[in-house]
């Protein structure tokens, strides 16, 4: 996503989420990618909204140690 492929970086964190629904990391990645596309389009507003519900969700349950701020530890 940083060095540009949007397109791409979407694909590979919705393929991410379908097979691991509550990974934060993934979640956060999109939630990126999306604010990054958004451009005024209402239903990507809707969406980010869900992903950072779910993501709040996660960060409040008792196992969740820390919280995640990035996609990976490489991005910025």
């Amino acid at each position: 996503m940083e060095q540009g492929h949007v397109t791409e970086a979407e694909q590979v964190f919705r393929e991410d989420l379908r097979f691991h629904p509550r990974n934060p990391w993934a979640l956060i990645g999109l939630i990126n990618v999306l604010k990054q596309k958004e451009g005024g389009c209402c239903s990507v507003s809707k969406e980010i909204e869900e992903l950072d519900l779910q993501l709040t969700e996660q960060r409040a349950i008792e196992m969740a140690d820390f919280e995640v701020k990035a996609a990976c530890a490489c991005c910025k």
